[in-house]
């Protein structure tokens, strides 16, 4: 009878360490997607395509801050519902929204399908303009990922780079509490998923 009981709380003890673990596992999920590196001033920023306009809005704040005075839109081919390109559409809302100046928005020349994509021909730009130094602009849950590439990327052609995920009042994504919105879960597993398959080499 006493080792029954002992086999039922060793159970009960062992479920609910487990759980915690589950808890604890599932709640880094979140934070574990976001890379942020020092800011730095450099050549250029990138403000990578996707998103929304949180990307644009947090790019323009660190060209007003002085981090940089020249923007990388990557044309992915999206258009708008006016049937204006989105590079576009975006370069004229930076100049008219935050005062940036248009000759200083430049567009990368391939279309990009994904984040590697967008990394090559942003080297590609980088090369031809002679610039050494980049800040990269996009979404929290996709900044650890963006890291990886880039420095990839960017490692052969001696590029520093420099992730600043998007950091602006009331952002819609929090690291910590990724479970709480439909919108948030679908953006954290599937980034989770997509981070994992980079690792093992299946994903770009």
């Amino acid at each position: 009878m006493k080792t029954n009981m002992k086999l039922g709380c060793g159970c009960i003890s062992a479920i609910l360490f487990g759980s915690i673990i589950l808890v604890i596992l599932t709640e880094m999920i979140g934070p574990f997607l976001v890379h942020r590196d020092a800011l730095h001033s450099t050549d250029a920023i990138v403000i990578l395509s996707g998103g929304g306009s949180e990307r644009l809005e947090y790019g323009a704040k660190l060209v007003n801050e002085k981090a940089t005075r020249q923007v990388i839109l990557t044309e992915t081919g999206e258009l708008t519902k006016a049937g204006t390109p989105v590079t576009v559409s975006n370069r004229s809302l930076l100049s008219s929204e935050y005062s940036i100046i248009q000759d200083n928005v430049t567009f990368t020349r391939q279309t990009s399908s994904n984040t590697y994509e967008e990394a090559q021909a942003v080297a590609e730009l980088m090369g031809q303009k002679g610039w050494s130094s980049l800040i990269v602009v996009t979404d929290s849950f996709h900044s650890r990922r963006t890291s990886l590439i880039f420095r990839r990327v960017m490692q052969s052609e001696k590029i520093q780079v420099y992730v600043q995920p998007v950091d602006v009042p009331d952002y819609w994504y929090d690291p910590w509490l990724w479970w709480m919105t439909p919108e948030s879960r679908k953006a954290t597993l599937l980034e989770f998923s997509k981070i994992i398959a980079y690792y093992f080499g299946t994903y770009q």
